[in-house]
């Protein structure tokens, strides 16, 4: 019998999930995980930077910070 085997990434899991509610002008610490970060804004605009580029995120639209980077 024939076997085909090829590389792939390891299947996504859910670490952990929370939620947050933002008013004008509160700032979230700096930090760098060592995971995916998915982030969803229900309503307002999130605006925020990871390695100097700069994010402006509207309602019920995600951002995906890739693992190892900074905000």
């Amino acid at each position: 019998m024939e076997c085909i085997q090829w590389q792939m990434p390891p299947i996504p899991q859910l670490v952990t999930a929370g939620h947050g509610t933002w008013r004008p002008g509160m700032q979230h610490f700096r930090r760098s995980f060592g995971l995916y970060d998915i982030i969803f804004v229900k309503s307002g605009c999130l605006y925020m930077e990871e390695d100097g580029v700069e994010y402006a995120i509207g309602p019920h639209h995600l951002l995906v910070l890739e693992p190892g980077e900074g905000t």
